[in-house]
């Protein structure tokens, strides 16, 4: 089974157990490589309080509402000052701390709105061989590095990049993807039963 399929599987809806340990589960993975964007842009907690916010609201502390206004705001900062930093020594960001928070930017979307893959045939760009490759062919890493593709392909990008190679390391991949395996998801289902 694939991801996509999971997503489907689980469904969006918040009022079942399912949907919610969708939802968990992507919090818990943005939350897991937020230190990445922070050691590095610290003085930006857009990605801090969208986290902050989505779990409010996942524990019923923070209305939808609320929610969609914090997420209209803070995407306009993401799309604004993600690429280089701000500040004495303006730079550009390692490609692993916007990785990191794009994952973050991913959060709302994906918990509101559902399956982030329901669409992305829609996407498209142009392979190495000068043909259009849709969203539903590309790669985990080309997935991470784009707005349509989904907090866990970001996360798993912005944990196991290799800025030596400018790739993702196969070993780090392989720990990610264990975690979210066997670990995430038990947490994001039993957080969706308890709450």
């Amino acid at each position: 089974m694939e991801r996509r399929d999971f997503y489907e599987l689980l469904g969006k809806s918040l009022e079942t157990a399912s949907g919610k340990c969708r939802a968990w589960l992507v919090f818990l993975t943005a939350q897991r490589v937020l230190p990445l964007f922070e050691q590095e842009f610290s003085y930006s907690d857009v990605p801090r309080r969208t986290l902050d916010y989505t779990e409010k609201f996942l524990l019923g502390e923070l209305s939808l509402e609320k929610l969609y206004d914090w997420a209209s705001d803070a995407s306009i900062v993401v799309g604004t000052r993600w690429g280089t930093s701000y500040g004495p020594k303006r730079r550009e960001l390692p490609t692993q701390t916007i990785l990191a928070g794009l994952a973050a930017a991913h959060v709302v979307g994906e918990i509101t709105l559902g399956n982030p893959f329901s669409a992305i045939h829609l996407y498209s760009y142009k392979g190495p061989d000068g043909k259009d490759l849709t969203g539903d062919q590309w790669s985990d890493e080309e997935l991470g590095k784009s707005l349509a593709g989904d907090t866990a392909s970001s996360a798993s990008m912005a944990e196991a990049y290799d800025p030596n190679t400018q790739k993702a390391d196969p070993a780090k991949l392989l720990k990610f993807w264990q975690w979210w395996l066997t670990e995430a998801i038990d947490e994001a289902w039993e957080k969706a039963t308890r709450v």
